[in-house]
């Protein structure tokens, strides 16, 4: 009989972005998920043609990941790269206005700090 493993608790992120649309974005951003052990929930994305703008909602799995969640923003900030018109937000939960507070490494509730984690440029 295989001894029985105490399951991990699911724990997610949700990456919100919009930025100048950029080539190979989409695949940098979810070879970096698989690389580091997530798995993906959830990808939406869309190109508004008109001003060549890249929109996208990526929720993963991180119970698994590979990286703290600190190093984690700082490798999505090299990866996203600050430009003009660029800006995203990660949370974690199944809300994705649900905001990560930077203020002592913990996860405030929206209706504990009413601040989002913006990135812009």
């Amino acid at each position: 009989m295989a001894p029985e493993v105490e399951p991990t608790e699911s724990r997610s992120v949700i990456l919100l972005l919009h930025c100048p649309l950029r080539l190979g974005l989409a695949a940098s951003l979810t070879q970096f998920i698989y690389t580091h052990g997530g798995r993906i929930l959830y990808h939406d994305q869309c190109v508004d043609a008109e001003s060549n703008q890249y929109y996208t909602r990526l929720k993963w799995d991180i119970s698994s990941f590979s990286m703290t969640e600190e190093a984690m923003t700082e490798r999505l900030s090299t990866l996203i790269a600050s430009g003009p018109d660029t800006e995203w937000r990660l949370g974690e939960g199944p809300d994705p206005l649900w905001p990560r507070s930077r203020k002592g490494g913990s996860v405030a509730g929206y209706s504990e700090s009413h601040q989002q984690e913006d990135h812009r440029s």
